[in-house]
């Protein structure tokens, strides 16, 4: 049998007809549609709707244009069933073979979600620090981040997560987010059992985003109850009073009552 030349299966190849919407320019002008299944820091491996595959020496690639794969719209199906477990191993293949695309970041992303909904906190933590290395400008940065706080929250890893939150604040210094950040930081000191730090959070939120009406009372009314811990009535039932009278149309109105009501 007459074996084919590489020159003649590309010249096979891009006559070929093409249903894919992967493309790759070449540095002559010609232009290959497909779909990529493998690529490398020197080349890049294309299949066609005749199953023919040609690699590519990246010397001879001018640009390529790249259609979301096949395999990270499966994997985002399975995740969409909650899949969670087939849906890791298949983003964990949409990195490896798109690396440094925009597929391969997203599923990075996702892959960290999955691990969230496996209860697998350490994976995910580590997805997400990834994540966060290799995109430094990832449009999932902000999210990433107050996931990893959240983790380290439930390991219980009170400062490393009052660190990560206060890095945040850094940048998101007003709005519902900034007072959600500052409350979350006061729920880190309660639980690690350091009153007086939890009240000055609380305070913070009451303070600076009196406007964040949701967080705003949720502040006050912990903020009592950490002074009711320190033995200080007058300013507990003061912070009970000011949520009673600054908001009369909220849920924790009786409550705050409540608390009132029981230290007269």
């Amino acid at each position: 049998m007459k074996k084919l030349s590489i020159f003649a299966i590309l010249i096979t190849c891009l006559a070929s007809p093409a249903f894919s919407a992967d493309k790759i320019i070449l540095t002559n002008g010609q232009t290959m549609e497909g779909e990529i299944i493998d690529q490398d820091a020197s080349s890049v491996t294309m299949r066609f709707d005749d199953k023919s595959v040609v690699k590519l020496s990246r010397q001879r690639i001018k640009s390529i244009e790249i259609e979301e794969p096949q395999l990270f719209k499966e994997a985002k199906l399975r995740e969409e069933e909650k899949n969670f477990k087939k849906s890791v191993k298949l983003y964990k293949k949409v990195i490896e073979l798109y690396s440094g695309y925009n597929w391969a970041e997203e599923a990075q992303y996702r892959l960290a979600g999955c691990y969230l909904a496996l209860e697998k906190d350490e994976e995910s933590l580590k997805s997400f620090q990834s994540l966060l290395v290799n995109y430094p400008q990832t449009k999932f940065f902000l999210e990433a981040k107050l996931n990893i706080c959240e983790i380290l929250v439930k390991q219980k890893k009170y400062k490393q997560a009052i660190e990560s939150f206060e890095n945040i604040l850094k940048t998101e210094k007003k709005g519902e987010l900034a007072a959600r950040i500052q409350y979350r930081i006061g729920d880190c000191y309660l639980t690690s059992q350091k009153m007086e730090d939890a009240l000055l959070a609380y305070l913070k939120v009451t303070l600076l985003y009196y406007d964040q009406l949701e967080w705003a009372e949720k502040a006050l009314l912990k903020s009592g109850g950490c002074y009711e811990i320190l033995g200080d009535v007058k300013n507990a039932k003061e912070c009970y009073l000011d949520l009673i009278k600054g908001y009369p149309g909220s849920s924790l109105m009786r409550q705050a009552q409540r608390k009132y009501d029981n230290l007269r």
